[in-house]
């Protein structure tokens, strides 16, 4: 039988002493990320290289902590071969272990930031430092280039481990510069994310946030413009009255932070983007004000069960 991960984890997190070890066992599978050029080219011997490391610390752990890691590292040797053909997603994957080596340290009940790239790059834990007493907890938990399907089974890790008082989620903007996806389809895929949230978390709001413009006058290069002739405006505003609507299915707030971002045209201020997609600090800065005026809201008792 598969051990019980979560039980686990509270019984290390009440005993300080397996939680150094846990951490000096997270600083080796950090190294992956120090030396992912080096692990793309020779991933099979760094495979073995880490399983070796673990094995050797693995014999002072408890039995169930043990085969915890075992799967782990069972779980990056079959996984290599995907990583060698997308070597980014090695770097996400270890993204995803510190968050949930993470998740075990903080307190709950604060606010859980989920999605991909535009929601990772989004300096929200170190700017909610600047606000005034009393601050809200703020947990961004956003990994880059994942789409739906990427997120949906690790919502756990994202955020449902975290027993948030309150999730904001932007997630879908990769799936729309996939020309072979459908609106319908990537919706499909996130009704079962919000549906898999209010299982798991009955009662906590969640805000379903607008997707971002995109400017492909601000593209710096051919291949970005051939992205965003894609993933265009047009087919982000009807994305977004799809979003809206499941907003509305599920009982959920849908916010749109868009006004400020926009130039004349409706597209994504030129000034305010990296590369016509991604948001710079200035970008994050002109709608960071009206986003913690929702997290900081409260919430009337009328709207916090979710019935439908």
């Amino acid at each position: 039988m598969a051990p019980n991960f979560r039980l686990l984890y509270e019984r290390m997190s009440e005993e300080n002493k397996e939680l150094k070890r846990k951490n000096s066992l997270l600083e080796k599978i950090i190294e992956i990320h120090e030396e992912k050029d080096q692990i793309y080219k020779e991933y099979e011997e760094k495979t073995n290289e880490i399983v070796r490391q673990m094995s050797g610390e693995m014999q002072k752990l408890t039995d169930g902590y043990e085969s915890a890691l075992t799967d782990l590292a069972t779980n990056l040797v079959n996984h290599f071969s995907e990583y060698e053909k997308s070597p980014w997603r090695i770097e996400k994957k270890v993204l995803e272990c510190k968050y949930s080596f993470r998740n075990q340290t903080v307190p709950d009940g604060g606010i859980v930031f989920a999605g991909s790239s535009l929601m990772e790059m989004f300096p929200l834990e170190d700017w909610v430092q600047e606000l005034p007493e009393p601050r809200p907890m703020v947990y961004n938990r956003g990994i880059g280039g994942y789409t739906t399907e990427d997120y949906l089974p690790i919502l756990d890790i994202c955020v449902w481990d975290l027993k948030p008082s309150k999730v904001f989620i932007n997630i879908g903007t990769n799936d729309l510069s996939n020309p072979d996806q459908t609106l319908d389809e990537i919706m499909e895929r996130y009704d079962e994310i919000l549906t898999r949230i209010e299982e798991h978390l009955p009662g906590v709001p969640i805000y379903v946030m607008a997707y971002y413009p995109v400017n492909p006058e601000a593209a710096p290069d051919e291949q970005t413009r051939a992205w965003l002739s894609i993933r265009t405006n047009e087919k982000i505003n009807a994305a977004n009255e799809k979003v809206k609507e499941l907003a509305e299915k599920h009982l959920q707030r849908f916010i749109d932070l868009n006004a400020p971002l926009k130039d004349a045209e409706g597209r994504l201020k030129a000034e305010y983007t990296i590369e016509g997609v991604h948001l710079n600090e200035q970008g994050y800065r002109s709608i960071f004000d009206d986003l913690m005026k929702y997290a900081l809201e409260e919430i009337p008792v009328a709207e916090e069960s979710n019935e439908g």
